[in-house]
Protein backbone atom coordinates (compact mmCIF):
# COMPACT_ATOMS: atom_id res chain seq x y z
CA UNK A 1 0.00 0.00 0.00
CA UNK A 2 2.81 2.44 0.73
CA UNK A 3 4.60 2.16 -2.37
CA UNK A 4 1.02 2.83 -4.10
CA UNK A 5 0.49 5.64 -2.22
CA UNK A 6 4.08 6.82 -3.02
CA UNK A 7 3.71 6.42 -6.93
CA UNK A 8 0.11 8.64 -7.34
CA UNK A 9 1.50 11.57 -4.90
CA UNK A 10 4.45 11.31 -7.32
CA UNK A 11 2.74 11.00 -10.73
CA UNK A 12 0.38 13.73 -9.53
CA UNK A 13 3.31 15.94 -8.98
CA UNK A 14 4.58 15.30 -12.38
CA UNK A 15 1.18 15.81 -14.10
CA UNK A 16 1.32 19.57 -12.71
CA UNK A 17 4.74 20.17 -13.87
CA UNK A 18 4.11 18.95 -17.65
CA UNK A 19 0.50 21.17 -17.28
CA UNK A 20 2.41 24.15 -16.36
CA UNK A 21 5.10 24.65 -18.03
CA UNK A 22 4.81 27.68 -19.99
CA UNK A 23 5.45 28.58 -23.91
CA UNK A 24 8.77 29.91 -24.99
CA UNK A 25 9.57 33.86 -24.90
CA UNK A 26 11.48 36.18 -27.11
CA UNK A 27 15.06 36.38 -27.20
CA UNK A 28 16.09 38.74 -24.15
CA UNK A 29 18.78 41.10 -24.14
CA UNK A 30 21.98 39.86 -21.60
CA UNK A 31 21.11 39.04 -18.79
CA UNK A 32 22.82 40.24 -15.56
CA UNK A 33 25.81 37.94 -14.26
CA UNK A 34 23.88 36.11 -10.96
CA UNK A 35 24.59 33.04 -8.51
CA UNK A 36 21.73 30.14 -8.44
CA UNK A 37 20.77 29.80 -5.06
CA UNK A 38 19.02 26.34 -4.86
CA UNK A 39 17.72 24.30 -1.56
CA UNK A 40 16.49 20.84 -1.58
CA UNK A 41 14.97 19.66 1.18
CA UNK A 42 13.55 15.81 1.64
CA UNK A 43 11.82 15.29 4.87
CA UNK A 44 9.07 12.59 6.45
CA UNK A 45 6.19 15.39 5.18
CA UNK A 46 7.27 17.04 1.86
CA UNK A 47 9.75 17.03 -0.77
CA UNK A 48 11.38 20.52 -2.10
CA UNK A 49 13.41 21.40 -4.64
CA UNK A 50 14.19 25.65 -5.23
CA UNK A 51 15.95 27.63 -7.50
CA UNK A 52 15.91 31.39 -7.52
CA UNK A 53 18.76 34.04 -8.52
CA UNK A 54 20.86 35.97 -7.02
CA UNK A 55 22.16 39.29 -9.07
CA UNK A 56 25.82 40.48 -8.63
CA UNK A 57 25.09 43.72 -9.50
CA UNK A 58 25.16 46.12 -6.75
CA UNK A 59 22.02 47.73 -8.51
CA UNK A 60 20.50 44.99 -8.08
CA UNK A 61 21.32 43.97 -4.61
CA UNK A 62 17.68 45.44 -3.31
CA UNK A 63 15.97 43.54 -6.11
CA UNK A 64 17.87 39.91 -5.06
CA UNK A 65 16.70 40.57 -1.18
CA UNK A 66 12.76 41.05 -2.69
CA UNK A 67 12.68 38.08 -4.64
CA UNK A 68 14.51 35.97 -1.42
CA UNK A 69 11.68 37.29 0.83
CA UNK A 70 9.03 36.03 -0.84
CA UNK A 71 10.23 32.71 -1.85
CA UNK A 72 11.70 31.89 1.77
CA UNK A 73 7.75 33.62 3.17
CA UNK A 74 6.10 31.04 0.26
CA UNK A 75 8.46 28.13 0.96
CA UNK A 76 7.96 28.22 5.10
CA UNK A 77 4.54 29.07 4.44
CA UNK A 78 3.39 25.80 2.66
CA UNK A 79 6.14 23.97 4.74
CA UNK A 80 4.65 25.02 7.70
CA UNK A 81 0.76 23.79 6.64
CA UNK A 82 2.25 21.08 5.44
CA UNK A 83 4.07 19.63 8.76
CA UNK A 84 0.66 20.44 10.29
CA UNK A 85 -1.80 18.30 7.72
CA UNK A 86 0.84 15.67 7.74
CA UNK A 87 0.39 15.17 11.74
CA UNK A 88 1.92 11.73 11.58
CA UNK A 89 -1.13 10.56 10.00
CA UNK A 90 0.15 9.68 6.10
CA UNK A 91 1.40 6.24 5.76
CA UNK A 92 4.07 6.81 3.13
CA UNK A 93 7.16 9.27 2.16
CA UNK A 94 6.88 12.57 1.58
CA UNK A 95 3.29 13.17 0.74
CA UNK A 96 3.51 16.75 -0.23
CA UNK A 97 5.97 18.26 -2.97
CA UNK A 98 6.67 22.00 -3.88
CA UNK A 99 9.37 22.56 -6.54
CA UNK A 100 10.14 26.10 -7.18
CA UNK A 101 12.36 27.32 -9.96
CA UNK A 102 12.81 30.54 -12.20
CA UNK A 103 13.21 32.50 -15.28
CA UNK A 104 15.25 35.56 -16.10
CA UNK A 105 14.72 38.03 -18.77
CA UNK A 106 16.38 41.16 -19.97
CA UNK A 107 15.24 44.68 -21.65
CA UNK A 108 17.68 47.15 -21.56
CA UNK A 109 17.84 48.45 -17.44
CA UNK A 110 14.47 46.14 -16.98
CA UNK A 111 15.11 42.73 -15.10
CA UNK A 112 12.67 40.24 -14.92
CA UNK A 113 12.46 37.19 -12.87
CA UNK A 114 9.26 34.43 -13.59
CA UNK A 115 8.73 32.35 -10.35
CA UNK A 116 6.78 29.19 -10.95
CA UNK A 117 5.82 27.10 -8.27
CA UNK A 118 4.40 23.34 -8.47
CA UNK A 119 2.91 22.22 -5.65
CA UNK A 120 0.72 19.31 -4.16
CA UNK A 121 -0.55 19.20 -0.98
CA UNK A 122 -3.47 16.57 -1.41
CA UNK A 123 -6.50 16.35 -4.11
CA UNK A 124 -7.27 15.43 -7.28
CA UNK A 125 -3.70 16.84 -8.79
CA UNK A 126 -1.59 19.53 -8.19
CA UNK A 127 -1.17 23.44 -8.55
CA UNK A 128 0.33 26.03 -10.40
CA UNK A 129 1.01 29.51 -9.27
CA UNK A 130 2.94 32.39 -10.79
CA UNK A 131 4.18 35.12 -9.73
CA UNK A 132 7.00 37.70 -11.76
CA UNK A 133 8.98 40.49 -10.63
CA UNK A 134 10.38 43.63 -12.80
CA UNK A 135 12.35 45.75 -12.14
CA UNK A 136 14.30 48.85 -13.58
CA UNK A 137 18.23 49.06 -12.17
CA UNK A 138 18.18 52.73 -13.31
CA UNK A 139 15.34 54.06 -12.25
CA UNK A 140 15.78 51.96 -8.39
CA UNK A 141 11.95 51.02 -9.54
CA UNK A 142 9.66 48.18 -9.82
CA UNK A 143 7.38 48.73 -13.07
CA UNK A 144 3.63 47.51 -13.56
CA UNK A 145 2.13 45.94 -17.09
CA UNK A 146 0.94 49.43 -18.04
CA UNK A 147 4.48 51.50 -17.90
CA UNK A 148 5.73 48.80 -20.12
CA UNK A 149 2.88 48.27 -22.81
CA UNK A 150 1.46 51.87 -22.76
CA UNK A 151 -1.99 50.52 -22.04
CA UNK A 152 -4.71 50.34 -19.62
CA UNK A 153 -6.43 47.97 -18.63
CA UNK A 154 -9.34 48.18 -20.74
CA UNK A 155 -6.66 48.09 -23.95
CA UNK A 156 -5.26 45.19 -22.26
CA UNK A 157 -8.38 43.28 -22.41
CA UNK A 158 -9.25 43.75 -25.91
CA UNK A 159 -5.59 43.21 -27.22
CA UNK A 160 -5.09 39.91 -24.91
CA UNK A 161 -8.40 38.30 -26.05
CA UNK A 162 -8.38 39.05 -29.53
CA UNK A 163 -5.52 37.08 -29.58
CA UNK A 164 -6.41 34.18 -27.47
CA UNK A 165 -9.72 33.86 -29.66
CA UNK A 166 -7.52 33.66 -33.11
CA UNK A 167 -6.08 30.72 -30.94
CA UNK A 168 -9.97 29.29 -30.47
CA UNK A 169 -9.61 29.46 -27.02
CA UNK A 170 -13.26 28.98 -25.21
CA UNK A 171 -14.51 32.66 -25.13
CA UNK A 172 -16.14 32.56 -22.13
CA UNK A 173 -13.57 31.29 -20.06
CA UNK A 174 -11.07 33.82 -21.68
CA UNK A 175 -13.50 36.56 -20.97
CA UNK A 176 -14.25 35.76 -17.67
CA UNK A 177 -10.12 35.61 -17.17
CA UNK A 178 -9.36 38.87 -19.31
CA UNK A 179 -11.85 41.59 -17.45
CA UNK A 180 -10.17 44.76 -17.70
CA UNK A 181 -8.59 45.13 -14.19
CA UNK A 182 -4.71 45.18 -14.29
CA UNK A 183 -4.08 42.28 -11.85
CA UNK A 184 -5.82 39.90 -14.34
CA UNK A 185 -2.41 41.12 -16.38
CA UNK A 186 0.15 41.34 -13.53
CA UNK A 187 2.05 38.12 -14.20
CA UNK A 188 4.44 39.51 -16.98
CA UNK A 189 8.24 39.83 -18.28
CA UNK A 190 9.37 42.03 -20.67
CA UNK A 191 12.51 40.57 -23.13
CA UNK A 192 14.15 42.74 -25.49
CA UNK A 193 10.86 44.70 -26.96
CA UNK A 194 8.53 41.72 -26.58
CA UNK A 195 5.87 41.93 -23.25
CA UNK A 196 5.06 38.48 -22.42
CA UNK A 197 1.64 38.14 -20.23
CA UNK A 198 1.39 34.95 -18.08
CA UNK A 199 -2.29 32.84 -17.30
CA UNK A 200 -2.05 30.24 -14.46
CA UNK A 201 -3.89 27.40 -15.29
CA UNK A 202 -7.81 27.61 -15.28
CA UNK A 203 -7.91 31.26 -15.41
CA UNK A 204 -8.62 31.60 -19.13
CA UNK A 205 -8.76 27.81 -20.56
CA UNK A 206 -8.78 24.34 -19.22
CA UNK A 207 -6.34 22.94 -16.61
CA UNK A 208 -5.17 20.81 -19.42
CA UNK A 209 -3.85 23.55 -21.96
CA UNK A 210 -1.32 24.33 -19.16
CA UNK A 211 0.01 28.10 -18.58
CA UNK A 212 -0.92 30.22 -21.15
CA UNK A 213 1.36 32.90 -22.49
CA UNK A 214 -0.01 36.18 -24.84
CA UNK A 215 2.77 38.41 -26.58
CA UNK A 216 2.30 41.95 -26.77
CA UNK A 217 5.21 44.77 -28.13
CA UNK A 218 6.88 46.78 -25.48
CA UNK A 219 5.84 50.63 -26.20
Amino acid sequence: MMKKFTILAISLFLATISGCLSTKSAKSDAIPPFNSVKLIENLDYISAKLNYPSFMDKKLEGFSESIKRYVEKDYNSFKTAAKKEFNGTYKYAAPFSYDLSSKIFQSGNLTSVLITKYFYSGGAHGNCLLESFNFDSKLQKYVGISEVTGMDAKSLSEAVRKKLYERGFDREMVNEGTTPVLKNFSTFTVSGSTVTIYFEPYQVAAYSEGTVTVDLPKK
